[in-house]
């Protein structure tokens, strides 16, 4: 289970490093079209840069609570699981001492 839950984490790291990554990218352009021409054209794809940056961090939390979400479900799935298992074979060995007393 721990094996799981570092690797989920590593997932995430992956996640943040690609994004920033991305924003970084696309910043270095955005900055790089605007210091260079004040152009009708560059101004364009200046807001349009601008907008892909809200588009990625948008993009970017959307999933990042997606994938929480699941992870959430999934722990709780898993906690729920082996609970009930786990319960189950206290019941059969209180059943046992039980029926071996008897």
């Amino acid at each position: 289970h721990t094996h799981t839950h570092t690797h989920t984490h590593t997932h995430i790291y992956i996640y943040i490093y690609i994004y920033i990554y991305t924003y970084v990218h696309i910043h270095n352009t955005h900055v790089h079209t605007h210091t260079h021409t004040h152009t009708h054209i560059h101004t364009h794809t200046h807001t349009r840069t601008h907008t892909y940056i809200h588009l990625y961090i948008y993009l970017f939390i959307v999933y990042i609570y997606i994938y929480l979400f699941i992870y959430f479900f999934l722990y709780i799935y898993y906690i729920f699981i082996y609970l009930f298992i786990y319960q189950c074979t206290i019941f059969q060995s209180l059943r046992e001492i039980v029926m071996s007393h008897l």
